[in-house]
Order: C-alpha cells, then sequence, then structure tokens
C-alpha cells in the first residue's frame, strides 16, 4: 500500500513534468522560427511568423505573446521599418484584447516610453527646423557683414586718399 502511494506520487510527479514541459514548449516554440528570422535580421518574415501566430491565438496565449513581439519588432532599433506609433499600436492592442495577459505592465511600460520617444522626436525636429532657420539667419547676417567690411575697407581707402590730398596741398 505504501509503495503504490510512492509510485502514484512518482507517476503524478512525471504527469505534472511532462505538461510543464508541453506547456513552455506551447508558449515558447511557436515563437522560435520568428526569434531566429530577427536574429538573422529577417524582421518582414518575423512579423509574418508572429501575424500567423496571432491568427491561431486572436483571444488566448501565445496571442498576446505574439502582439507584444510585434510591438517590440517594431520598436527595435536596428529595423530599418522602425516604427514606435506602429509598436505603440500593437502593445495598446495587446491591452485592450488581453486583460489578464501577464504582459499588460510591460506593455503599458512600453507605450509610456514610446509616447516620450516620439514626444522627444518631436521636439528634437522642431528644434532642428528653428536650428536651421537660426543659421540661415546667420548665414545672411554674415554675408551683410561681408559686405559692411567691404563697403568700411573702400571708405578707409577713401579717407585716406583724402588726407593725402590734404597733406599734397597743404603748404610747408
Amino acid at each position: 500500500m505504501a509503495q503504490g502511494c510512492v509510485i502514484s506520487k512518482k507517476l503524478t510527479g512525471a504527469i505534472t513534468e511532462n505538461l510543464a514541459k508541453d506547456k513552455i514548449h506551447v508558449e515558447a516554440g511557436p515563437m522560435e522560427p520568428a526569434r531566429e528570422m530577427i536574429k538573422n535580421g529577417d524582421y518582414s518574415g518575423a512579423l509574418k511568423e508572429y501575424n500567423e501566430i496571432f491568427k491561431r491565438y486572436p483571444k488566448k496565449s501565445p496571442g498576446d505573446r505574439a502582439l507584444f513581439e510585434m510591438g517590440i519588432l517594431f520598436a527595435y532599433p536596428d529595423n530599418p521599418k522602425r516604427d514606435s506609433s506602429r509598436a505603440a499600436g500593437y502593445f495598446k492592442w495587446l491591452v485592450r484584447d488581453f486583460p489578464e495577459s501577464p504582459l499588460i505592465r510591460e506593455s503599458l511600460a512600453w507605450i509610456d516610453a514610446l509616447k516620450r520617444i516620439t514626444e522627444n522626436e518631436e521636439r528634437i525636429k522642431a528644434l532642428l527646423e528653428k536650428n536651421s532657420a537660426f543659421q540661415e539667419q546667420i548665414n545672411d547676417l554674415e554675408k551683410k557683414n561681408r559686405v559692411y567690411e567691404e563697403q568700411i575697407r573702400a571708405l578707409k581707402e577713401i579717407d585716406i586718399g583724402i588726407e593725402e590730398k590734404k597733406r599734397q596741398e597743404a603748404p610747408e
């Protein structure tokens, strides 16, 4: 009887362990091809993979993870099609459609960070435009300054000529 309990516990433990492995495999497995594509720089291919995963799991995990990864993909600095707005859209989608997802807090943090990045990029753009306008003003002022310096030089030459004539005409 005691031996039966030990065997039962071992069997239950083995089943639980296998179920845990299966669950991890189900959640992690579908993401691996897309992750490999990202490592190889194939961002478009990874996006297609994540879209397929989301289509298969539109209301449950790993659909939430696929949305999250698409957000990360569009926020990724090495992605030539990087788009903060699209990245934030995927994180907002996850928050809206997967309210029980363990990725909610991270998604909210990404939404906030991307919002701040976008605001800072807009400020930088505005400052660069102002800088460009100021640089044009500086260039115009430098041109005017060169003209004034040339006029001053010409007036000095005239003044020197007048002084020389006065000396020549002055009685000694």
